[in-house]
């Protein structure tokens, strides 16, 4: 392998690791909400710019689906990343 890929793949595993600890930081914030938490505004986006989804506040999203979602997520990142940290450890690079 060439440094430079090298160099992208290490680059694109702190990027994953990146998106786990703001994905984690977000569970963390449900978590210390616990029932005062709620989901009042989704962004979203079909093939074309970011639209919010406003929710009533009197009638919320449970925090529960997108908690789950999240942690779905987190486990995704986590397979990956083992992955890519698996690789990286046996890798020989050329310059």
């Amino acid at each position: 392998m060439k440094s430079f890929e090298y160099q992208e793949k290490l680059r694109r595993l702190e990027w994953l690791r990146g998106i786990r600890k703001e994905y984690q930081g977000h569970l963390d914030t449900i978590e210390a909400g616990g029932k005062f938490f709620t989901v009042e505004e989704i962004h979203y986006s079909c093939r074309g710019p970011g639209t919010p989804m406003v929710l009533n506040t009197h009638r919320p999203i449970k925090a529960r689906y997108i908690y789950d979602a999240l942690l779905v997520a987190v486990g995704e990142l986590d397979q990956e990343i083992a992955e890519r940290e698996s690789e990286l450890r046996s890798v020989t690079v050329e310059l």
